[in-house]
């Protein structure tokens, strides 16, 4: 059977498209059975932060399907630690049904905590 090929993209510094810069090998059939696409801290940082930055404390940041919750933590790098705590209970809620996944984005959160004062709080 012949390979399909794929469609070429073309690229501009205003638009792109997302792809996936390698998923962890451990969700082999999980993927197909959820659905799981995993969006990248860089793929974050670059494409969609630069647009919201000026915006963080005017809105509530929800992500239905967080997995590690890498499609948001990241705001909080740009919030002070000393206001983590405040920003992540009244900005940001993440749910997920796989249990693995929550552990890995509490993981995660502790991660940018930074401190076990702030983790407590959160």
């Amino acid at each position: 059977m012949k390979k399909k090929q794929r469609e070429k993209v073309p690229l501009s510094n205003e638009f792109s498209y997302v792809r996936d810069y390698g998923s962890p090998k451990h969700v082999g059939e999980d993927r197909r059975e959820y659905g799981i696409h995993f969006t990248s801290v860089e793929i974050f940082k670059n494409f969609i932060l630069p647009y919201i930055k000026d915006e963080l404390y005017k809105y509530i940041w929800v992500d239905l399907f967080a997995g590690e919750g890498n499609l948001i933590l990241p705001i909080l790098e740009l919030v002070s630690p000393d206001n983590r705590a405040q920003f992540f209970e009244k900005h940001i809620f993440l749910f997920d049904i796989q249990n693995d996944m929550v552990e890995k984005c509490i993981t995660n959160v502790i991660d940018y905590a930074n401190e076990k004062q702030t983790l407590h709080k959160m």
